[in-house]
């Protein structure tokens, strides 16, 4: 789907209680897909820090939990998890810089679609002229 509010593709959810709700899109998610609340299945799957194993590429990432998604919710951003000791749960962002969270807060996993939304070629001379 398209939204006007979002550069990143959302997709259309909806649950087995009726609701339909709009999430970010991650690569490689089709129509028909089935997405997991609080399990780890894969891509698109939405599930508590603690359940994610280390080196998985995770999108929208809660701050604190039940706050929403707050981190890495644009085209093609994600965070990476680094480790897990005790309650705390280190993610490693792709400008290196690395955030220590409760393993409570919940993440999407996968990285958003439409990451190569601004790598577009010069089609004109003066385009490139005016960027430069």
């Amino acid at each position: 789907m398209n939204d006007p509010g979002h550069f990143a593709p959302v997709m259309l959810v909806k649950t087995q209680d009726g609701k339909e709700v709009l999430h970010i899109a991650p690569e490689g998610i089709q129509a028909g897909d089935f997405i997991h609340y609080g399990e780890y299945s894969g891509t698109g799957s939405i599930v508590e820090l603690s359940k994610i194993p280390v080196g998985t590429k995770i999108s929208g990432v809660e701050v604190y939990p039940g706050s929403g998604p707050k981190f890495c919710r644009s085209s093609g951003s994600y965070a990476m998890v680094m480790g897990v000791s005790g309650d705390k749960v280190t993610i490693h962002f792709t400008s290196g810089k690395e955030k220590t969270l409760d393993d409570r807060c919940r993440a999407m996993v996968g990285v958003p679609a439409g990451g190569g939304r601004l790598e577009k070629p010069w089609v004109k001379a003066g385009k490139r002229l005016h960027a430069m």
